[in-house]
């Protein structure tokens, strides 16, 4: 397979996805979610990305983004594929808080 100079390889893919695991594990939300921005530039397509993204953003309180996340890993993964129970989770949790955020007096 020919890499076109903007493209990431397979190791390289890894090698940021486990930097930006290493960071989630020590908390450091901010600098995993700047990991994994900058792997989206690169590749868009790798399906990988959001749930961990959808996590983060989670984390932080930050609903809306988590939701897109797990909306751009919907689109990238096909109708047959199984879905992770945990991105279905995650996905669930932010729609949750979401609600809570948003209902008056709750």
């Amino acid at each position: 397979m020919t890499q076109t100079p903007n493209e990431l390889s397979y190791g390289q893919q890894q090698w940021m996805l486990m930097q930006a695991y290493t960071r989630l594990s020590y908390r450091q939300y901010e600098e995993c979610l700047i990991i994994l921005k900058g792997l989206m530039l690169f590749s868009p397509k790798n399906h990988l990305i959001y749930p961990m993204m959808g996590y983060t953003y989670l984390l932080l309180d930050s609903f809306e983004e988590c939701l897109d996340a797990i909306d751009r890993y919907y689109n990238l993964v096909s109708k047959n594929q199984e879905i992770n129970q945990e991105v279905e989770w995650i996905k669930r949790r932010a729609q949750f808080k979401l609600n809570k955020k948003t209902s008056p007096g709750v």
